[in-house]
């Protein structure tokens, strides 16, 4: 998915599979909840992935964790009629584009001026 100007990599993992080879380049992962916290889960992908800017992970009932490189999490509960798996890409691309544009929720040795 892209901007103008930049593209955002979001990789979604996929239950029971295993990760993909892309998950390495994204900016963005989206993930099945596990038997984990989710704050535990997040941060564990995040220091699997270092390259990761941000991860969401949706469960059943339309929350999404959102977890940030600066170990910062927010609960978003969507709405029934966006509850889907193309909704939750593009809550992941704008997200990524907040924070990367103003600098919010990463390490501030890696911000952007």
């Amino acid at each position: 998915m892209s901007g103008p100007g930049v593209t955002v990599v979001v990789v979604t993992i996929h239950p029971f599979l295993q990760h993909p080879r892309n998950a390495g380049v994204a900016d963005v992962l989206i993930a099945p909840s596990d038997h984990r916290a989710g704050s535990e889960y997040c941060a564990y992908l995040l220091g699997r992935y270092p390259h990761v800017t941000l991860v969401l992970v949706p469960d059943q009932t339309g929350g999404v964790l959102i977890g940030t490189r600066s170990g910062e999490r927010a609960l978003l509960r969507l709405p029934e009629a966006l509850r889907s798996a193309d909704a939750t890409r593009v809550l992941a691309v704008a997200l990524f584009e907040v924070i990367r544009d103003r600098g919010i929720g990463v390490d501030p040795a890696e911000a952007r001026p």
